[in-house]
């Protein structure tokens, strides 16, 4: 049984946190390893209908809106460290990378529209998992690094690498402050591989990967 925590200060008892509450509070540390299982379109059910829910994380934004056919639909700030969700209405039940875009306004007043990183699927293949895994994959350095890439028809940089050992991957740069909360990569499981497909990103830029080893605490590069 749940047991009720007590706010002493105010004498009001306080429900545990939900998992849901829990893993959100992880991805605002940069301590969640499955990003896609929270971020971009999820399906959930309200009032007995499944809808889209669009959620991102994006620590320097003032607001968000989820942008759709032209229409915008604000988003909330539901979580500590700028994660937004927007519910949409029921008749957009289906949801590609390609029909919405994110409208941020930073904390400097600017105004930028993007898609969604964590609406586009992976690209590494299974086979492309396993070759690697027994390190037989002859074009290995056209998989793993960086490489502009297109997608849905969409032009950016895809990014894997090989950190087995790996709590947490996030690809840094001058595009996100070098921030590891802005963008976590996919794992793929037990291949020790991670990746992320990082859309209108250019050509030049310079990165680094973040990681949060499952064997200390702190992140390095």
């Amino acid at each position: 049984m749940a047991k009720v925590v007590e706010n002493a200060s105010q004498g009001i008892p306080k429900e545990p946190a939900s998992e849901l509450e829990l893993e959100l509070a992880a991805l605002a540390r940069a301590e969640h390893g499955e990003p896609f299982r929270l971020l971009g379109p999820q399906i959930v059910e309200r009032d007995r209908a499944q809808r889209v829910l669009v959620r991102t994380i994006q620590p320097y934004a003032a607001s968000v809106s989820v942008i759709v056919e032209g229409r915008a639909f604000p988003a909330e700030l539901v979580q500590p460290g700028g994660i937004f969700e927007a519910l949409l209405p029921v008749d957009y039940r289906h949801l590609e990378a390609r029909d919405y875009r994110l409208r941020i306004r930073w904390d400097n007043g600017d105004i930028t529209e993007v898609p969604d990183a964590y609406a586009f699927p992976p690209l590494l293949t299974e086979f492309d998992l396993h070759l690697l895994g027994e390190g037989s994959h002859w074009q290995s350095y056209d998989k793993l690094g960086a490489h502009v890439r297109e997608i849905a028809g969409v032009q950016g940089v895809h990014f894997a690498v090989w950190a087995p050992n790996a709590l947490r991957v996030s690809v840094v740069g001058d595009f996100n402050r070098w921030d590891g909360r802005v963008h976590p990569m996919r794992s793929r499981g037990n291949s020790g591989v991670w990746e992320l497909f990082i859309p209108e990103l250019k050509e030049g830029m310079v990165y680094k990967y973040e990681i949060r080893s499952r064997l200390g605490e702190l992140p390095f590069f």
